[in-house]
C-alpha cells in the first residue's frame, strides 16, 4: 500500500479529510510508521498521533503489542499511549512523542552518555521489579531458554552472517560447540521480565520530564536472563562507550540485582555477562545483515563490523571458542561490498 492509498483508507476511517500524513523513518522491522496531524476536529484526544502498521501476517505481533501496552498501563510503565486499534488492518494509533530517542539525544549531547546510561540501568531494574509474572501476559508465556538461543544463533550467526552475508565456509562442530555452551549457560530459570530490545533507539528521553523515559518496541518481551536488557543497553551498537565505562555500569547493575535477591559469584557473573554480550551482539549483527538482504537498504550495514568487534573483545576471554573467533575476525577484517538483493528473501 502506498501513502495515497493509505490516506484514502484513513479518510474513510476518520470520516474526514482534515489531516496531514507523513511517513516516519522506522527501525529494522517490517512495521511502518506514519505521523498524522489533524487540522481541526481531531478524531483523538490529541491533535498529533502516530499510526503503526503491523503486517497482516504478523498477527501475533499485533496481539502482543496491544496486550503489553495494557500491561504497562496498569503497572504505570511510561510508553506512548495507545488510543485505538484496528486488528483487521494491523493499525495501532498511539501518542506522537516529540522527544528524541536516547540515541538521538546522546549524539547531540555526548557528554551525558554515562549519566543517561546510568539512569537507563536503573530503569531496567525498575521494570524487573514492577513487571511481575501474569499467566495471560505474552512475556511470561515464552522464555529465553536454550532452544530460543539456539534458534537465534542458527538464524543470525549461521544463516545471515556466515552463510549469506559473508559467504564463509566454517566448521559446524566448532560453531555448534560455542552455540551449545552459551545456550545452555544462559538458560537461566529466573521469571524476570525482559524487554528484549532495551537500547537507545527504543527509548524516548526528556530530561526535564517525570518520568524521563518512554519505552517502545516491547512486543517481543519475554522472561528469563536478568542480564539481557542491561547488556543490550550498555553494549549498544548505536552508541560509543568506553569498555571500562560499560563494566562500571554493569557493576552497578549487579548491585541492583543483588538487592532483588539475584546474584552470582564473581567468575560466574563475569562469564554470564560475556556470554550474554556475545549472544546479543551476534543477534544484532545478523539482524543488520538480514535487514540489508531483505530491503537493500544499507542504513545498518555500517554497524556490522563494529558490532562483530564487540563480540571479538568478549570471545578473547574464551580460548575454547578460538575457531569461531578466527572466523569472525576474518569477517570483520574483510567485509563484503554490499550488493542489494534482486528480490526480497524470506529467510
Amino acid at each position: 500500500m502506498n501513502i495515497d492509498q493509505l490516506r484514502q483508507e484513513l479518510t474513510q476511517f476518520f470520516k474526514s479529510e482534515d489531516f496531514t500524513l507523513e511517513q516516519l523513518v522506522g527501525g529494522a522491522s517490517r512495521r511502518k510508521f506514519f505521523r498524522i496531524d489533524f487540522l481541526k476536529d481531531s478524531y483523538f484526544p490529541v491533535t498529533s498521533v502516530v499510526l503503526m502498521i503491523i503486517p497482516q501476517d504478523a498477527g501475533r505481533t499485533f496481539h502482543d503489542y496491544v496486550y503489553l501496552d495494557y500491561y504497562f498501563k496498569r503497572l504505570k510503565v511510561s510508553r506512548p499511549s495507545v488510543y485505538e486499534v484496528s486488528q483487521e488492518r494491523g493499525w495501532v494509533f498511539m501518542d506522537f512523542v516529540a522527544d528524541p530517542t536516547v540515541e538521538q539525544f546522546l549524539h547531540t549531547q555526548p557528554g551525558k552518555v554515562l549519566e543517561t546510561l546510568s539512569r537507563m540501568v536503573e530503569v531496567v531494574h525498575e521494570l524487573q521489579r514492577k513487571c511481575r509474572p501474569e499467566r495471560g501476559c505474552p512475556a511470561f508465556q515464552r522464555r529465553f531458554d536454550a532452544e530460543k538461543y539456539r534458534f537465534e544463533f542458527t538464524f543470525h550467526l549461521k544463516g545471515q552472517l556466515l552463510e549469506k552475508y559473508f559467504a564463509l565456509n566454517y566448521d559446524p562442530k566448532a560453531v555448534d560447540f560455542m552455540v551449545e555452551t552459551i545456550s545452555q549457560s544462559l538458560d537461566l530459570k529466573n521469571e524476570i521480565f525482559v524487554h528484549r530490545d532495551f537500547q537507545s533507539s527504543n527509548v524516548f528521553i526528556n530530561p526535564e520530564s517525570t518520568p524521563t523515559f518512554k519505552l517502545i518496541d516491547f512486543q517481543d518481551a519475554r522472561s528469563g536472563n536478568p542480564l539481557y536488557d542491561v547488556v543490550a543497553c550498555l553494549w549498544d551498537s548505536y552508541l560509543k562507550v568506553e569498555p571500562a565505562q560499560r563494566w562500571a555500569l554493569m557493576d552497578k547493575s549487579r548491585g541492583l540485582l543483588e538487592d532483588m535477591g539475584i546474584g552470582w559469584e564473581d567468575s560466574t557473573f563475569e562469564r554470564l555477562t560475556r556470554y550474554t554480550i556475545i549472544q546479543r551482539k551476534l543477534h544484532d549483527a545478523g539482524a543488520f545483515a538480514y535487514n540489508f538482504r531483505r530491503t537493500g537498504n544499507t542504513r545498518y550495514v555500517g554497524y556490522i563490523e563494529p558490532t562483530l568487534r564487540m563480540v571479538l573483545a568478549e570471545m578473547a576471554h574464551f580460548p575454547e571458542f578460538d575457531a569461531v573467533s578466527r572466523l569472525l575476525q576474518k569477517a570483520a577484517d574483510h567485509p563484503p561490498v554490499p550488493v542489494p538483493p534482486k528480490s526480497n528473501p524470506t529467510a
